[in-house]
């Protein structure tokens, strides 16, 4: 009797096996990385795709309740994945999950966004600001 157990058993292992891989091998929506040193960002999307707080409104009370991740924990995760200073630090909701939105400057003044997973701490995604700052220093020289 024990043989078809056994049988019975192994399948069931492969056909678990078979589904895991498969839910890991599909086309699914980018889910952050764990920081633990510098990262390019360029490989990280400019918008938050997943995460792991789901929110349905973003009343600030709700929303500082739901997160895990500190301020001063997403402040620092950042610092490890961008070298920079921190300029702003703010809990939002970004296509309906909860991130630390962290504004980071480097030394040459240009500005990065990082949105950071409020439950988890992943980076979700990146955006470096475009735009030149300088407009104000060119009025100055004038």
């Amino acid at each position: 009797m024990k043989a078809p157990v056994n049988i019975i058993i192994s399948l069931s292992l492969i056909g678990f096996s078979l589904a895991v891989f498969a839910v890991t091998t599909k086309d699914s929506p980018f889910d952050g990385v764990l920081v633990e040193g510098i990262i390019d960002i360029e490989t990280i999307p400019s918008e938050v795709e997943i995460g792991s707080v789901k929110i349905s409104n973003d009343d600030d009370v709700s929303m500082a309740k739901l997160a895990t991740i500190t301020s001063s924990e997403a402040s620092r995760i950042s610092s490890v994945a961008i070298s920079g200073n921190v300029i702003e630090t703010k809990l939002e909701d970004e296509n309906g999950y909860l991130v630390w939105k962290v504004e980071m400057i480097d030394g040459n003044g240009h500005e990065t966004e990082l949105m950071i997973d409020a439950g988890n701490g992943r980076l979700l995604a990146a955006e470096e600001d475009e735009e030149d700052d300088d407009e104000e220093g060119d009025d100055e020289e004038r």
